[in-house]
């Protein structure tokens, strides 16, 4: 299994299936990168153990003993979303004007292809790093991040994690959390030839989403986050009513709620619920959690912020740190006390895309970061 280099073994990579069996196109889902991931950490002599997640589907942790024990976690999802729509091969990578064409090059297998490339490349110089090097090849990440959930569920700790997603190579110290909620608004059906016989649960969430565009997001507009901006909050799905000609007692909607940090779901599903009293709209409910995932924010301060700040101004890249809007891995880790910064190749818009690519030399980049950082001092 002979791998010459970071944009060599992404090839390998994008040329795998590993679309996650939540979306159409799957065929093994994660398994197969993860067979491959591991005979080529097995070929290199880079221990690791397969961490079941679900249904059979596998985590796999990697290890390299370093001079101390307080660790660095690599970490990269390895499942992609649904090929369909797509305008390339996705499963055959192509090369050309710089960039690496195919499904999963960007978001993220970029990443993972840099990380291990990294690892190889310490134990091919014999080159003992400063602490403790893990790599994950985390599963799921594209539906419900078990994989992620399932590492800090068994009690995996490290000082530091970098999450591999597509960063143009920016150190993101900060991103928002999700909170994704459906309501219901309760009425009374009635004849549609007799309206006024009935209560439409219709018009109640009509005026309850006025509310929201009207009053919430210009409330949202005007507490922004230094990293993040401002929350945001979308309805995404309306439904209710039986037939046309009956006054519909039931209507509900799916709203996502992008969060900054300290937010909680349960502040943020209230003010949906009090805006509705102040409003005089009786009979409006939470029906139920759909999805929460909080902010992650690292301070500028820590080792691991510092180290990657310090790194990007030796490459002559920039050292600045951001926020981003989207949710990853990297909130889990955070959540469980661990330093964690966002950074990898490719830019996010071109993620999930139906030409996705990413800049192979940022790739290469990327992966002299993690190599160094392996090396930090300043993290052991």
């Amino acid at each position: 299994m002979e791998i010459r280099g970071v944009i060599d073994l992404l090839g390998k990579l994008v040329s795998i299936n590993s679309v996650n069996p939540a979306y159409p196109s799957a065929e093994l889902g994660e398994a197969p990168l993860t067979e491959y991931v591991g005979d080529l950490l097995k070929a290199n002599g880079i221990e690791y153990v397969l961490e079941e997640v679900v249904d059979g589907r596998k985590n796999l942790i990697a290890k390299i003993k370093g001079k101390t024990d307080r660790g660095i976690l690599f970490e990269a999802h390895s499942d992609t979303v649904t090929v369909e729509g797509m305008t390339i091969p996705p499963f055959l990578p192509e090369c050309r004007d710089g960039l690496l064409y195919g499904r999963g090059s960007c978001d993220t297998k970029g990443s993972m292809a840099a990380m291990l490339w990294a690892l190889i490349r310490l134990k091919r110089e014999g080159i003992v790093p400063a602490t403790d090097v893990y790599f994950a090849a985390a599963a799921d990440e594209e539906y419900q991040a078990r994989g992620a959930k399932k590492m800090v569920e068994n009690g995996f700790r490290a000082g530091s994690v970098v999450v591999g997603e597509a960063t143009s190579l920016n150190i993101v110290i900060a991103c928002k959390g999700v909170a994704r909620f459906r309501i219901t608004a309760s009425g009374v059906s009635a004849h549609s030839a007799r309206p006024q016989e009935g209560v439409s649960a219709i018009s109640k969430i009509a005026k309850l989403i006025n509310a929201i565009d009207g009053e919430l997001v210009p409330h949202y507009n005007g507490k922004p986050h230094p990293a993040l901006g401002a929350p945001t909050i979308n309805v995404g799905v309306v439904s209710g009513g039986k037939l046309v000609n009956i006054v519909p007692d039931e209507c509900h909607i799916d709203i996502d709620r992008r969060i900054l940090p300290g937010e909680t779901y349960e502040s943020v599903t209230d003010e949906v619920i009090q805006l509705a009293k102040a409003h005089g709209l009786t009979g409006i409910s939470l029906k139920e959690q759909l999805l929460f995932d909080e902010a992650m924010e690292t301070a500028e301060s820590s080792p691991l912020v510092r180290s990657a700040r310090a790194i990007a101004n030796a490459l002559g890249l920039d050292d600045q740190t951001y926020g981003v809007s989207y949710c990853c891995d990297g909130t889990k880790f955070s959540r469980a006390g661990m330093d964690t910064i966002i950074l990898g190749p490719g830019d996010i818009k071109h993620a999930h895309t139906a030409c996705e690519f990413v800049p192979i030399k940022e790739c290469e980049l990327a992966s002299e970061m993690y190599f160094r950082l392996c090396q930090s001092k300043e993290l052991a």
